[in-house]
């Protein structure tokens, strides 16, 4: 069981750091891009922090950009 519990944190840093390595690489402002891991019963959420005007880049035009990032997160 403390095993499955090291995995799953080690697992959750690891997508949070690949999360935040790709949008550093998208966003004009780099480091002041950040992610915060909020957890609940429904599992856990990624929460992307960069600089105003960055949201777009980030989205993507028709949501193109973040949905190519969440199928990279979910493949990982």
């Amino acid at each position: 069981m403390e095993n499955h519990i090291i995995d799953n944190v080690l697992d959750e840093q690891y997508l949070e750091n690949l999360l935040l390595h790709i949008v550093q690489g998208i966003s004009s402002y780099p480091d002041a891009v950040r992610i915060e891991t909020q957890k609940d019963e429904r599992g856990m959420l990624l929460v992307i922090y960069a600089s105003r005007g960055e949201e777009g880049k980030i989205i993507g035009r028709h949501a193109v950009t973040i949905d190519a990032i969440r199928h990279i997160l979910i493949s990982a």
